[in-house]
């Protein structure tokens, strides 16, 4: 039985309202195990890292263990008030998929007898657990390649020696004595004996596919820098041989800023070229001189859209500069993006025309009808430029062009939007701004990175992914981004975001989220382990010239692994890519 700790019909009534508001909102929870009726895989007193919300039989899989809640008669004195439930943790052993039986599971206490199993309703499923913390501090993830071996290896010894149990003419008083109890202490040891030869989670991802060069860029470019990587940074930097590739690398990416702050550190005396230093040096410079006007331009196209009563929220760099960076010059922008509601769009696009704004887009779209096609399902308006040259604004409907489908609500995003204090602009009357909360900052980052760009040249956008992570985590309701996620493609871009940004950078992700994301994701580990190689090499593709794979291959590459269309689309796009070269 799974409830918190205290026995009575109060507390277990109080257990269940909680439980039952948690599976509303589709909470993540720990829920303290109380029994023997899953041991010895997980024992008694075990905290259980559930998430909670609203499952179908097509959503479990044989061996999952799941928190349901039985109806029973009303406790005494709470009839009437509370319904009369308690939460039990069981194991899920078969599934019904016909006749009379579909929709329902057939549930478990791992060591009981078949004679103590049940089949319920999915409806009655309150959650699912993620992880488990042994009363030792021992953690188990049942959604690794090796917990999910060991669930349905418990199903199977549960469901077939439980029925023998279940069948013996003298049956053991103590389950643990039974056919079944001691199989599954087998499990158990066998499990301890190899699970780390079938976890990898903490192995470097792709570096196999990055040069010496490339190693260096992703260590050196980050706006904090521990005493291990100033180390580190040390060592890399003995292996470059090519230092006019990282500087061009580098520039590329924008992150010109970034790498000459951290190697001016007296730490990293030494370590690089001096004449690689002042070139690096010049371009830091440049691109901090940039920033510094379009944050400028930036103040003046806020104070013209409030004269029309239009409060924008700032996205992408513009937002990032302001939270997430101390030092906004740190953060290289292209273009400010700026989130409009829809029915503001034409009065926002008249405000920048008193700006002497213009339009600017391909030759592609010179054609006008071609260009209303295209702008008009984009998530953004024709972009408009500056007549100087100094800035180019988009206006944007929504995070990312999406189908309806798979499309967040972008009114909930502009909801929990909050209001910073933009420092450094005294040309802003009102220095207050709007922009994402670090929930939706982390979701937007990384559907950008992914789905739209599909990591060709964007290790800027990891970059400020870990960042907003390292600085906002322990404010991230990562439950409530699980449950918002609208369909399989958006969960593999989600996904193989922040697993990249964990390994690359050791990006602090909790570890039962990112394996119940990959499990709703459906990304096995040939599948993600081909998307990380990809992804590590079309982080820097657009900025170097030996690779083997064009910039169209691997956006076509990935888009076929992240997106999972049909062969018509997939062909589609490629030849899409091709002709825009």
């Amino acid at each position: 039985m799974a409830e918190p700790s205290g026995t009575g019909p109060d507390r277990a009534a109080a257990s269940w309202a909680v439980a039952w508001l948690w599976h509303r909102d589709g909470k993540w929870a720990n829920v303290r195990l109380e029994g023997i009726s899953m041991h010895p895989l997980i024992q008694d007193g075990a905290r259980l890292r559930v998430r909670f919300g609203t499952f179908q039989a097509a959503d479990l899989k044989v061996g999952d263990l799941v928190i349901y809640s039985p109806r029973e008669a009303a406790p005494p004195g709470l009839e009437g008030r509370l319904p009369a439930r308690r939460l039990i943790a069981h194991r899920v052993v078969r599934i019904g998929r016909r006749g009379s039986r579909a929709g329902l599971v057939y549930v478990k206490g791992d060591p009981l007898s078949t004679w103590r199993a049940s089949w319920i309703r999915a409806s009655e499923i309150l959650g699912r657990v993620a992880a488990v913390t042994q009363p030792d501090g021992h953690r188990l993830h049942l959604n690794t390649p090796a917990g999910r071996a060991l669930a349905r290896g418990a199903a199977w010894i549960s469901r077939t020696l439980g029925f023998v149990d279940a069948h013996l003419p003298r049956r053991p008083t103590d389950p643990m004595h039974s056919l079944t109890g001691q199989g599954l202490s087998v499990l158990r040891r066998g499990y301890d004996a190899v699970a780390r030869r079938f976890e990898h989670e903490d192995e470097p991802a792709g570096s196999w596919v990055l040069s010496a060069e490339e190693r260096f860029i992703i260590c050196a470019c980050r706006p904090w820098v521990s005493e291990s990587d100033a180390g580190r940074i040390g060592r890399l930097a003995g292996e470059v041989l090519d230092w006019d590739q990282v500087r061009a690398q580098v520039v590329a990416l924008g992150l010109a800023p970034l790498m000459f702050r951290n190697l001016s550190d007296p730490r990293m005396h030494g370590i690089c070229p001096a004449s690689f230093l002042e070139k690096i040096g010049r371009s830091s410079h440049v691109s901090a001189y940039l920033t510094m006007q379009r944050r400028e331009e930036l103040a003046r196209v806020l104070g013209a859209l409030r004269e029309r009563e239009i409060e924008p929220v700032l996205l992408k760099g513009a937002a990032l500069a302001c939270t997430v960076y101390e030092n906004p010059a740190l953060r290289t922008m292209n273009d400010l993006d700026l989130l409009v509601r829809p029915d503001q769009i034409e009065t926002a696009s008249a405000a920048l025309g008193g700006l002497s704004y213009r339009q600017l887009y391909r030759a592609a779209l010179s054609d006008p009808a071609r260009r209303a096609a295209f702008y008009g399902q984009h998530h953004h308006t024709i972009p408009l430029m500056e007549p100087r040259g100094r800035a180019v604004v988009e206006l944007h409907r929504h995070i990312v062009t999406m189908q309806e489908r798979c499309s967040y609500d972008v009114e909930r995003l502009r909801a929990r939007a909050r209001r910073v204090t933009m420092t450094g602009l005294p040309g802003l009357a009102h220095p207050e701004i709007l922009v994402p909360c670090p929930a939706d900052l982390v979701l937007h980052t990384c559907l950008h990175l992914s789905y739209t760009d599909r990591f060709v040249g964007k290790l800027r956008d990891l970059i400020d992914l870990h960042e907003t992570v390292r600085r906002y985590g322990a404010e991230v309701d990562w439950g409530q981004i699980l449950a918002e996620v609208p369909s399989q493609a958006v969960a593999r871009c989600l996904y193989s975001c922040l697993d990249l940004a964990r390994r690359l950078y050791a990006t602090p992700i909790p570890d039962d989220f990112l394996h119940e994301l990959r499990r709703h994701a459906r990304m096995g580990p040939v599948g993600s382990g081909v998307l990380r190689a990809l992804a590590c090499s079309a982080l820097f593709n657009s900025a170097s010239s030996r690779t083997v794979l064009t910039a169209a291959t691997v956006r076509w590459c990935c888009d076929t692994l992240l997106r999972r269309a049909g062969w018509t689309a997939r062909l589609r796009a490629l030849a899409s890519l091709l002709a825009e070269g």
